[in-house]
C-alpha cells in the first residue's frame, strides 16, 4: 500500500495525473487515462458514476485509500478522483 501511494506522489510530480471527476471522466472516453483512483469516503453518486464509467472503458478503479491519504501522497487538498494518464506507470500502480 505504501509503496502505491509512493508511486502515486512521482506520478504526480512527473505531472501524469489528472484531477477531478469530470477531467478524470473525460480523459477515460478520450482514451488517455489508464486507471482511477477514487478515494474510499467519496460521496455515493461520484462512487457510482466513475465505477461504471470504469467499466464501460475497461479502466482499473483502485478505491482503497481514503481522501487523506490519497492527498497526503500528492502533497495536495481535496483530490478525491484522480487519473493516471502514464500508462507505464498504470501498470506499476495496479501491481
Amino acid at each position: 500500500m505504501n509503496n502505491t501511494l509512493q508511486t502515486l506522489g512521482l506520478c504526480a510530480r512527473a505531472k501524469k495525473l489528472v484531477y477531478g471527476e469530470e477531467l478524470v471522466l473525460e480523459s477515460v472516453r478520450k482514451g488517455k487515462c489508464f486507471l482511477i483512483f477514487i478515494a474510499s469516503d467519496s460521496g455515493a453518486v461520484a462512487f457510482k458514476n466513475v465505477h461504471d464509467k470504469a467499466n464501460f472503458y475497461k479502466v482499473d478503479v483502485i478505491d482503497t485509500f481514503n481522501t487523506s491519504e490519497l492527498n497526503m501522497a500528492l502533497g495536495q487538498e481535496n483530490r478525491k478522483v484522480i487519473g493516471v494518464k502514464d500508462e507505464g506507470f498504470a501498470k506499476i500502480l495496479k501491481k
